[in-house]
């Protein structure tokens, strides 16, 4: 009920913005988006945050993830982009999954032309609700002009990834995923967010075993691990919230 009065919400009211839902809309007002926390030079090959653009990766060493060509996230999970997956997950908030599609970044520069976009599929007994990593590759999909395939399924029901250790979370995805069809040359796979990289490295295998040759993530927000460094991009904007909105969607108010 909750999700289909907030459905009926963003149909009556779609000119306002989904973070503070004061300013005009559609979309993100620009002091929302000014106010999101944003990676501090993330690596291109796992996502974690570095020091600077010449660091070695703390993460990953440069090493990458297994199966992962690149990997492009921008956001870390807390403040604004905690706040608006709230929304788009646990109240179904369609406005607020607009939004975060507009967030998804774009596969790397150097991606081959054509492709397909692949989702990591939802977890078998997942909560009711809209899947938001399947939400966010069909406006990836729209947005980059590529076809959009579900060709991922999985093959058990996983432990739940974020009560494992990092040890852990690898050994319960290995074989998780199997294609349903032959897997195109290219394919930009997408999810809402990363931690460890262990779910998606087991997407990717999949899709390699399946004839992939490259597979690159595109991922919404990633857990900041310990050590990693996130900063907030900041303007000169006022804050129409009164200091509570931008501080919330900047992270001050809120933790992971």
């Amino acid at each position: 009920m909750r999700t289909l009065v907030s459905a009926v919400l963003d149909l009556l009211l779609p000119s306002l913005c989904p973070g503070c839902q004061i300013a005009g809309g559609p979309g993100l007002c620009p002091t929302c988006i000014h106010a999101l926390p944003r990676l501090e030079h993330p690596c291109p090959w796992c996502g974690a945050a570095r020091r600077d653009l010449d660091a070695r990766c703390g993460a990953c060493d440069g090493a990458g993830l297994a199966h992962l060509q690149q990997v492009r996230v921008d956001h870390p999970y807390h403040g604004g982009i905690a706040h608006l997956v709230g929304l788009a997950k646990t109240v179904g908030r369609p406005a607020a999954v607009r939004a975060l599609g507009d967030l998804l970044p774009d596969p790397p520069d150097d991606a081959p032309n054509g492709g397909v976009v692949v989702p990591v599929p939802a977890s078998p007994g997942r909560r009711p609700g809209p899947h938001l990593g399947s939400a966010l590759a069909r406006a990836g999909a729209r947005r980059w002009h590529l076809p959009l395939r579900h060709l991922l399924t999985t093959t058990r029901l996983g432990a739940e990834q974020h009560r494992l250790s990092p040890a852990e979370r690898r050994a319960n995805v290995v074989g998780l995923f199997r294609c349903v069809k032959p897997a195109p040359a290219y394919v930009v796979l997408v999810d809402d967010l990363i931690t460890t990289g262990a779910t998606a490295s087991a997407a990717a295998a999949a899709l390699r075993q399946a004839g992939a040759k490259r597979v690159d993530l595109v991922c919404l927000a990633r857990t900041p691990g310990p050590g990693e460094y996130a900063t907030t991009t900041k303007k000169n904007i006022p804050d129409h919230t009164g200091g509570s909105g931008a501080a919330a969607l900047s992270g001050g108010r809120q933790t992971p």
